[in-house]
């Protein structure tokens, strides 16, 4: 019985989950409404959340950087607009959502409510896309020299257009709901399903049905979860922006594969509409992350090849729109980028390159080799998308159609940020960060969206070839909703990575001591065993107010020990997340199976609060 429990448990939070998952949907439809209202002529309703999205953002963006405006005044009145919008498509019949997206959602809740059910756990939640959003709400703008940050440190230097939509929730609720990022996540990667799905039944030619369908509302599902090559849960389930600028990506090569069709199919409505939510869509790339910039580049680059390249495409209709297509997300970026340098000039803290003369020549060798050890290692997009090129080359000569135009835009994407990334580990990396190609795999999950998109339309391209009588004989769509609906309640326990030791016991202990310390008290953390990573958790959990220092080394010797514990001040405070024979020393009150908060007391240190480690939990010395 206790099993059953404590499995339902992983799908069942506090009053926490139900506020988040609401207010996300509610922030979702109201998005959508934003983006018809905005863009009448959009025809691909997938995307109108998105569109949605960047109005909401750039607004914020441009309110927060040439006003004094706080940021609450805008997102009320956004608030009413969305709801206004919302109410005058419903009067209008303007359909906001492709006809089985509620479906998918119904089938995707079990993973929905897994998500909205964890609690935060990965670093970079902690040291920066939490922080930033709390540090939003609370300040009512943007880090800057007059308006720095306490408590957490901050990539002040970051664009915040993730931020701007995973607060929703927490400033709708009055409080954090630190999970609004995973609902989104996913909600942004069911985008990039149904746009899979779509050209698979395009390239087919096999028509979609045209009611609601069970099927239909499945198969998306499957093309972000099992069949995605860079499906990482530990990415996708939290508050990372890397999924964000996969889908942003994602949409911009969509957009561009579809402007490209438009220019050959000589339908100038279509083609000025195209290239204005083009221009749009990426102005939510540029600003997602301070590198994607390259990103955007890389679609412009791919789709004027395509023009250059088809002879079916007019080149001078493309070169008129390029205004519309440039502009937009150039002013973002160049206003976001005039925020950096007056509002924080040199104390920006943001990645940058390295002077030409001590970038990492020495370990090119080890670069090139370790991407191919990692390159091997994910066979399953990085072969994936190896195919794609080879089908690209093979295929340059030959008469191009739609699929050779969406297939070529994908390997450019590709490619030319598997370059870029080669080239920041020679030119912004440290050399041990370099030779190891730290975080490449991840970096590639930006791209992620190429993949899905290749798999399915070359699937449905391919097919068109075969029988089809016999494969319409599978039940594909019972065994699509029968695995949508199953996977999740499989890999449940996989997916509750939050759960991993010793992630929960730092939260416990964080919460704990933020209720016992005061704005004032100076607080150490001594984990001479540990990664840092109790100090990033306990450092966001204590809010903003509280002076921080910790006592995570690699030398973990006596001496180094007792200089970190000595420089603790009068009445201030030591946690103790790990300990060694040193330690032992320096505090003999300490026992290896728990966690112990100190207080000094001129030269005596007395014990205020312990906390035993959980059973799962191995403590180590």
């Amino acid at each position: 019985m206790d099993i059953i429990i404590d499995y339902l448990n992983l799908f069942v939070g506090d009053e926490r989950q139900f506020l988040t998952l609401s207010i996300v949907l509610i922030a979702w439809v109201g998005l959508a409404a934003l983006g018809r209202v905005f863009f009448k002529n959009c025809t691909d309703q997938v995307i109108l959340p998105m569109l949605g999205w960047a109005i909401f953002a750039n607004t914020l963006t441009l309110v927060g950087i040439f006003t004094e405006i706080g940021f609450w005044l805008v997102f009320i009145l956004l608030t009413v607009t969305a709801t206004i919008t919302f109410l005058y498509s419903i009067i209008t019949n303007a359909k906001i959502f492709p006809k089985s997206f509620w479906q998918t959602i119904l089938l995707v809740s079990p993973l929905l409510a897994l998500t909205a059910a964890m609690d935060a756990s990965q670093w970079d939640e902690f040291s920066h896309w939490l922080p930033i959003q709390r540090f939003l709400i609370e300040t009512n703008g943007f880090p800057s020299n007059q308006n720095p940050s306490l408590g957490t440190p901050l990539y002040s230097g970051y664009p915040n257009n993730w931020p701007f939509l995973v607060m929703i929730p927490s400033m709708a609720a009055g409080r954090m709901l630190e999970m609004s990022g995973g609902i989104f996540n996913l909600l942004l990667l069911i985008i990039i399903g149904i746009i899979a799905v779509d050209t698979f039944y395009k390239f087919a030619k096999i028509e979609k049905p045209n009611g609601y369908s069970w099927g239909l509302a499945a198969f998306p599902i499957l093309a972000i979860t099992i069949l995605n090559p860079t499906f990482i849960q530990k990415i996708i389930l939290t508050n990372y922006a890397d999924i964000a600028t996969l889908a942003c990506s994602g949409i911009g090569a969509f957009l561009c594969w579809r402007l490209s069709d438009s220019l050959a199919a000589k339908n100038s409505a279509e083609t000025k509409a195209l290239a204005f939510q083009f221009g749009i869509a990426m102005t939510l790339l540029v600003n997602v992350k301070q590198s994607n910039l390259v990103l955007f580049f890389l679609l412009v680059i791919a789709l004027i090849m395509v023009v250059i390249i088809d002879p079916l495409i007019s080149k001078e209709k493309l070169f008129r729109l390029l205004p519309v297509i440039l502009l937009p997300p150039l002013i973002m970026y160049i206003c976001w980028r005039y925020h950096v340098t007056e509002a924080l000039g040199k104390d920006a803290v943001e990645h940058s390159f390295k002077p030409f003369s001590a970038w990492n020549w020495a370990v090119v060798h080890l670069i090139i080799k370790q991407a191919l050890v990692v390159a091997f290692k994910k066979i399953a997009f990085f072969g994936l998308m190896t195919i794609a090129t080879i089908f690209v080359i093979l295929q340059f000569y030959s008469k191009w159609g739609s699929y050779q135009r969406l297939t070529f835009i994908l390997v450019i994407l590709f490619l030319g940020h598997n370059a870029f990334l080669l080239f920041t580990y020679l030119a912004s990396f440290g050399p041990v960060q370099a030779a190891t190609v730290v975080s490449y795999w991840r970096y590639n999950t930006h791209v992620g969206a190429t993949a899905i998109l290749f798999l399915f339309s070359t699937l449905g391209f391919y097919l068109h070839s075969l029988p089809l009588r016999k494969i319409k004989t599978l039940p594909l769509s019972k065994i699509a909703v029968t695995l949508a609906i199953l996977l999740p309640l499989i890999f449940a326990p996989k997916l509750r990575f939050d759960l991993e030791s010793p992630k929960p016991h730092f939260n416990l202990v964080a919460h704990e001591l933020s209720k016992t310390l005061k704005p004032n008290d100076k607080v150490y953390i001594l984990d001479p065993l540990g990664t840092a990573e109790s100090v990033v958790i306990t450092r966001y959990r204590i809010k903003r107010n509280i002076s921080f220092q910790w006592g995570w080394h690699k030398d973990t010797s006596f001496e180094k020990l007792k200089n970190f514990v000595a420089s603790v001040p009068h009445r201030g405070y030591l946690l103790v997340h790990s300990s060694n024979p040193a330690i032992k020393r320096i505090l003999p009150l300490i026992k290896y199976n728990s966690s112990y908060l100190f207080q000094k007391m001129e030269s005596k240190w007395m014990i205020r609060k312990s906390w035993q480690f959980p059973d799962d939990h191995k403590p180590v010395s």
